[in-house]
């Protein structure tokens, strides 16, 4: 006759093997709970918790996918139709430019955790995503949460002006100089945008 094998405080996982029950062992998890396993479950791994294991990997799942429905994920899922999807109408100007996406952020399973771990949460609703080179891509180092005024600061369309030795956009020029954008922009409409007459906006908000 076979010797019954003696699994008596043996570790499977989260479960100690506590007394035999014959084909089965009565165990007790980690957590507290107290179950009895099929001594062959215990031996091939098929088991290793109270079932508490799966309960703490589905908790896990949905705290981080969760977050499917956020703000975050929804960024994160537009900038990868912008770089990579044709059909999208942003196409053209993002993946049309070759601008792409780090593989980090890319990776099957992970890249949305990894996007929310380097990136973080939003600040706020105000906040979406900026690249600071707009020319190059979607990377940690590269990219920020941004409100819209720093960004409309920050397009490839934007033009530059130097005045009493500093650079500033024409939008931020008008917010210091405290003025009219629309009166500023009919201004430097009529004498001419060349960037030598940025100092004339100084002057409206006496007029």
């Amino acid at each position: 006759m076979a010797l019954r094998l003696d699994l008596t405080g043996i570790r499977f996982g989260r479960l100690t093997a506590t007394k035999s029950g014959g084909t089965f062992w009565i165990c007790r998890c980690d957590c507290g709970n107290i179950k009895s396993i099929y001594t062959g479950h215990l031996r091939n791994g098929k088991t290793s918790s109270c079932r508490c294991l799966n309960a703490d990997r589905l908790k896990e799942c949905n705290t981080t996918h969760g977050l499917r429905h956020s703000s975050e994920y929804n960024t994160w899922s537009s900038m990868k139709a912008r770089c990579y999807n044709p059909n999208n109408p942003q196409y053209k100007d993002w993946g049309g430019r070759g601008i792409k996406v780090c593989d980090r952020w890319l990776i099957k399973g992970s890249g949305f955790e990894n996007f929310l771990e380097d990136m973080g949460r939003k600040p706020s609703l105000k906040h979406s995503l900026d690249r600071i080179d707009n020319d190059n891509a979607y990377y940690k180092e590269n990219c920020r949460w941004a409100i819209k005024k720093i960004q409309a600061n920050n397009t490839r369309t934007n033009i530059y002006f130097t005045y009493n030795g500093n650079t500033k956009t024409f939008s931020e020029w008008v917010a210091e100089f405290k003025v009219n954008y629309s009166s500023a922009y009919e201004y430097l409409g009529k004498y001419g945008f060349e960037k030598t007459h940025i100092h004339y906006i100084s002057t409206l908000h006496t007029r």
